[in-house]
């Protein structure tokens, strides 16, 4: 049979927040399951809530004022356990931020390294375009005085083979 938080809240006349506290625990979770936006436990776990509960379920079935009291001290003792869930956690995050503090440290001196690199590479183009320049414009003029010589090639044969016509074309 499957209960819900308010039949079990008043069969214990305890809250329906100390029940969902309760049921917050990691081994209550295969004891509940959530149909339609309801939550249900199952007959071991109510059980077992009330095995867990019985002192404060014995208190409040015996004075209603003690009721009171006894989920006063049943709440904060689930706040207790709470808080110090809460402590480890913060804990735990704590040093996982330290790590992350440590990590971007290092990331930022990689960067920064990177950085001067860039930096260096893009002063040692700078000193080299010139020299690049300056071999650019040798080679073109070596280039120029190639082509002004084939070109003086070019009109001697023009020359050397109109003096052979003219030559045959005379006799």
């Amino acid at each position: 049979m499957l209960y819900t938080i308010a039949k079990i809240a008043d069969i214990t006349k305890l809250s329906k927040v100390t029940i969902y506290k309760h049921l917050k625990l990691k081994d209550m979770e295969q004891y509940k399951s959530k149909k339609r936006g309801v939550t249900y436990v199952s007959e071991e776990g109510f059980s077992l809530i009330k095995v867990r509960l019985s002192a404060y379920i014995n208190d409040s079935n015996s004075d209603e004022n003690n009721s009171t009291a006894n989920s006063f001290n049943e709440e904060t003792a689930m706040d207790k356990e709470t808080l110090s869930t809460n402590e480890l956690a913060l804990k735990v995050l704590i040093n996982q931020l330290k790590i992350k503090d440590i990590q971007i440290q290092e990331l930022n001196n990689r960067l920064s390294q990177e950085q001067d690199l860039h930096k260096n590479t893009q002063i040692l183009f700078k000193q080299q375009q010139p020299q690049q320049i300056l071999k650019l414009e040798a080679h073109f003029e070596e280039l120029d005085n190639k082509l002004i010589e084939i070109k003086d090639k070019m009109k001697k044969k023009d020359q050397d083979h109109k003096g052979i016509f003219k030559k045959i074309f005379k006799k």
